[in-house]
Order: C-alpha cells, then structure tokens, then sequence
C-alpha cells in the first residue's frame, strides 16, 4: 500500500516537471529574441530592438516616443570595451539592415546618448520592416564586421 503511495506522488511530481519544462519551452518558443549581441575584436555589441514597452525602463530612449516606435525600426546599440576609448568606434555609415527581400536599409536618424569612452550607446532608427528575418550589418575597423539576425519579430 505504501509503494503505491510514494508512486503516485512520484508521477504526479514527474508530471508537473514535465508539464512545467513543456510550458517553459513553449513560452520560449513563443517570446521573441530583441536583444542580440556579437564582438568586433576586443569590443562587446549589444543591440536591442526597442519595442514601445520598453519606453518607460530605459533612460537612453528619453528621446523616442510611441510613435516612433509605431513607425520605425528603432535600436539601441551598446559597446563595451574594458580599455581605450570607442566612443567613435560606432558612425551611422556604418550601420545597415538587410531587409527579407535583400534590401539594404541606411539610418534614418542617428543618435548618440551615452558618450562614454568604454561604454557608448547610440539609437538608430530605420524604416520600419514589416516582415522577417531582419539582419543588422556593423562594419569595424580592419573590414572587420558582425552581422546580427532577429528572426522572430
């Protein structure tokens, strides 16, 4: 009788392990990925998509409003680098979107918030891209370059 006890809970306990990493996947799955980042040699790229609920979190959108966010592409791009200055590491030329069909899409309007030398942060806003995927093109120094992909938008 007691076996039979510690059995059931055993596969109740394994069926909400089991339900719980189901669900956990499948909010994954579904929760797309803004953020992405990459290096150009010693220097650390995070971008973010930025989405109108972000608004509110972040100091360095103070200058984008909902209606941006309804009508452009916007995104933050930081750097980081442990030593030197790369706050001119990063200029609107250098910076383009690869739209699903291959169009290449320059900055509409660039932005720089963050001046500092080892962490700069600039907003780069597009035109908006309705469909995906959408990849971001960062050219660096010595034709170096990284290309950052969201797929899922």
């Amino acid at each position: 009788m007691r076996s039979k006890y510690h059995l059931g809970i055993f596969l109740f306990v394994l069926f909400l392990l089991v339900a719980g990493i189901w669900f956990f996947i499948k909010q994954r799955d579904r929760t797309p990925d803004f953020i992405q980042s990459g290096t150009l040699g010693s220097v650390q790229l995070t971008v973010h998509r930025i989405q109108e609920s972000d608004l509110a979190d972040d100091s360095n959108l103070a200058e984008v409003k909902g209606s941006d966010v309804e009508q452009y592409d916007i995104y933050e791009l930081s750097l980081t680098a442990h030593s030197g200055d790369i706050s001119e590491f990063l200029d609107k030329e250098k910076v383009t979107l690869l739209s699903p069909t291959g169009e290449n899409i320059s900055i509409f309007r660039w932005l720089s918030v963050n001046k500092d030398s080892h962490h700069p942060t600039f907003l780069a806003w597009f035109t908006k891209v309705e469909t995906t995927p959408v990849q971001m093109k960062i050219m660096g120094p010595d034709a170096k370059n990284v290309s950052l992909t969201w797929s899922d938008l």
